[in-house]
């Protein structure tokens, strides 16, 4: 692969004939088109590229623009929040919709376009993971695990053919170290870097260690300095969403500080890795080989491999997946937190709206899953302004198509799901990293973030616009930043989302 740099005559008339189409059925990445014909422009925008496209509307003048700094420069006015937005916003877990968290701003989503007339203003779709669900790759595991190791080390290569230099960061865990033996394949100079922990729960570095060997690349630890976190302060500011997360700040200045000591140009990581993957623990691919094969050995292999992993009777996976199959819509319930939002919140908040929850005539309930767990990658796709770039290259176009058209049953192997990404690193790295079924948690880091800053988060929460607006369950919040009983099921965690929401909202 290599970036295009100029069109032929007929590659340009086809672009023009298919409304941009062609631009994402034989291109990908960071870009936006622009195409000017009969009296029109039209705007579009690849899936999963990193280059924002917001769009406001004010007396007939459209601007569009790719964040809000360059808007408020061009309008000459200041971002206000829209409550309603961002009450969805802390419900739905920042589900990406058309309408942003500022006030008159929408963004255009991936694999959309807008077409601008004297008159009309339209916004339809020209790519939907749906069709590459719906091609339902037929081939053995072994050449799935092939073909998706080949797409990806081909994707991986073209973002990093330009540096001479990278850090990839390794946590130990399945993504991380696929996307590791990716670079290592492409024979660009690497340092893979694992961040640690105190916490046993949280250590993965014995499994990087074993990485780093078996690839014979050179490897580093560092450590999270708690005092590099700052939870009044966003680092979102500027971006139409409150996507920043306080504790993600230690990772960052560490990550960043050895890459610049290291020399290096690129800081990668393997975020979304569990999502492409299909990191599922749900009977729905049983469903789904049900809907697709019927009752038969193959969808009984399926059931105990969800058994197994999911420590559940085959019996009791077998009566939920004909449940599944059969009596339910397929659609996939995008999960809603109503744990710190008050009852007004949640009627302003309106009902999650997101195109590709939409699902088509005949779809697989798994399917929907497996996108709806692309939907949520989108937002690990927003880079920060930084002296060295950092990414996440398994979200690529090709690779994300690649893993949609393999059949959500054939994630599934050894009592373990995302298993034909697992086939393939096993050939890389010791198999008891490729084949492991724990996964690290920062969540002792977090704890340590909510309990040494439990006093600021009082009064940045409690007397903050979030509980001014009517939106923050003040007695819910209060409650657990007194200490009074237990914290129960990472609700520390979940009030730091919405103290980063507040944080966010005093940078507008």
């Amino acid at each position: 692969m290599s970036a295009a740099t100029s069109f032929s005559p007929d590659e340009t008339g086809t672009i023009l004939a298919t409304r941009g189409r062609d631009l994402i059925e034989n291109f990908w990445g960071d870009f936006l088109g622009f195409l000017a014909a009969d009296g029109s422009v039209t705007v579009i925008r690849p899936p999963f590229s990193d280059l924002p496209c917001l769009h406001v509307e004010r007396g007939g003048l459209h601007v569009l623009a790719s964040d809000l700094a360059l808007l408020e420069t061009c309008l000459q006015t200041r971002p206000a929040p829209d409550w309603d937005a961002i009450a969805s916003h802390l419900m739905t877990s920042g589900l990406r919709q058309e309408r942003t968290c500022v006030e008159g701003v929408s963004e255009l989503l991936g694999g959309t376009r807008l077409t601008l007339t004297n008159r009309t203003v339209s916004i339809d779709p020209c790519w939907s993971p749906w069709h590459a669900a719906g091609k339902r790759d037929r081939r053995c595991p072994e050449e799935l695990a092939d073909h998706l190791w080949q797409t990806a080390r081909t994707s991986v290569a073209a973002q990093i053919e330009d540096l001479d230099h990278v850090v990839v960061m390794l946590s130990g865990g399945l993504d991380s170290s696929y996307l590791a033996a990716l670079v290592a394949a492409t024979g660009t100079r690497m340092t893979c870097v694992n961040i640690g922990s105190n916490d046993p729960a949280g250590d993965e570095s014995h499994f990087a260690t074993a990485v780093a060997a078996a690839l014979e690349v050179p490897y580093r630890e560092i450590e999270r300095d708690l005092a590099k976190v700052d939870v009044t302060i966003s680092l979102y500011k500027g971006q139409p969403r409150p996507l920043a997360r306080s504790f993600a700040q230690a990772s960052r200045a560490a990550r960043q500080g050895i890459a610049a000591r290291l020399g290096a140009q690129g800081i990668l990581d393997g975020g979304g890795g569990d999502n492409l993957f299909c990191a599922m623990q749900s009977v729905v691919p049983v469903a789904d080989r049900l809907r697709r094969e019927g009752f038969g050995t193959g969808a009984l292999k399926t059931a105990a491999e969800i058994a197994e992993l999911t420590e559940a009777s085959l019996f009791t996976v077998l009566g939920r997946a004909f449940r599944r199959a059969w009596l339910r819509s397929p659609d996939y319930r995008w999960p809603i937190d109503t744990m710190f939002v008050t009852t007004e919140a949640a009627e302003r908040a309106g009902p999650p709206r997101h195109r590709w929850l939409e699902t088509p005539r005949g779809a697989l309930p798994g399917s929907a899953g497996h996108i709806g767990f692309m939907i949520a990658v989108e937002n690990l796709l927003e880079s920060f302004d930084g002296d060295i770039a950092e990414w996440s290259p398994l979200i690529a176009l090709p690779i994300v198509e690649c893993a949609l058209a393999i059949p959500t049953w054939r994630w599934f192997e050894r009592g373990n799901n995302r298993a034909i990404a697992r086939r393939a690193l096993a050939r890389h790295v010791p198999a008891h990293v490729a084949w492991r079924r724990g996964k690290g948690s920062p969540d002792s880091f977090v704890a340590k973030v909510f309990e040494t800053n439990r006093a600021v988060l009082r009064d940045l929460l409690l007397g903050g616009a979030l509980a001014a607006e009517g939106l923050l369950d003040k007695t819910a919040a209060e409650r657990v930043l007194a200490g009074i009983g237990p914290v129960r099921r990472h609700e520390h965690g979940q009030l730091l989302k919405v103290a980063d929401v507040e944080a966010w909202v005093r940078t507008l």
